[in-house]
């Protein structure tokens, strides 16, 4: 799954111990992402010293990963929070996109191996996770890599160019404009 896309966050992080409900989430088939996911995810803690930069020019709200609510880093696409199944995560009147799921594509290396994989990195809006990554596969990540919780990672998340993000940002906002 290699990328284009100069654009890309690194994180510095571990492998941690399952912390929510993603084994229950029923999240649809995309055509962006394999047909079937496996269940659950993996949670990758970020190291206190392991945040981008970057990170911190992305809005003034939130801390940590939440910034990426605030949709400065464009995400591959989004899953709508009503078709995830199971998805307790819901808008409010404060948070119309609560529970919204932006998805990117990322690489993962284990630090001190020569083991490297693809995944795809799922934050819902509102979460309040700030120093957790939610790491998504076709396959079981802990058993087809060997990864065990503690193990140092990096993950180099791309950025993705969300249709949302283009029509907001780009010619269909100058085009809405012209024609009124």
């Amino acid at each position: 799954m290699s990328t284009s896309k100069s654009k890309s966050l690194i994180f510095n992080c571990v492998v941690a111990d399952g912390m929510g409900m993603y084994s229950e989430l029923d999240f649809p088939s995309h055509p962006m992402w394999p047909e079937k996911m496996q269940a659950g995810s993996l949670n990758a803690r970020i190291n206190s010293d392991g945040f981008p930069k970057s990170l911190d020019k992305m809005g003034k709200s939130g801390y940590g990963v939440q910034k990426l609510d605030n949709k400065k880093f464009s995400s591959l696409f989004n899953i709508a929070q009503q078709d995830i199944g199971n998805n307790s995560l819901g808008p409010t009147p404060q948070e119309p996109e609560r529970g919204i799921a932006q998805v990117w594509k990322c690489s993962v290396s284990v630090d001190n191996s020569h083991v490297e994989f693809d995944a795809w990195m799922v934050r819902r809006i509102g979460s309040a996770y700030m120093d957790v990554i939610e790491l998504m596969s076709d396959k079981h990540l802990r058993d087809s890599y060997g990864l065990q919780s503690g193990m140092p990672i990096t993950l180099k998340v791309h950025e993705g160019e969300n249709n949302e993000t283009k029509r907001s940002n780009g010619w269909f906002n100058k085009i809405k404009n012209i024609l009124g």
